[in-house]
């Protein structure tokens, strides 16, 4: 299983996938404060990683950021 994310400017969405197909996936919309502050995106950002992959076990992680 494989761990995709993909920071935009407005949201970030999150995705495991396994043999080319989406298993789970969530996005969110990134509030003022998380734009502006680094540690609460941060924060936000690797709590909504452990509960996407909880229960996988994910051995690969990609990510895309403009």
């Amino acid at each position: 299983m494989k761990l995709g994310i993909d920071i935009g400017g407005t949201k970030v969405a999150l995705g495991i996938v396994d043999k080319n197909k989406i298993v789970k996936n969530i996005f969110y919309l990134l509030s003022k404060e998380e734009k502006n502050e680094r540690d609460v995106f941060l924060h936000r950002i690797i709590e909504e990683i452990r509960r996407i992959s909880h229960g996988y076990k994910i051995s690969g992680i990609g990510v895309a950021s403009p």
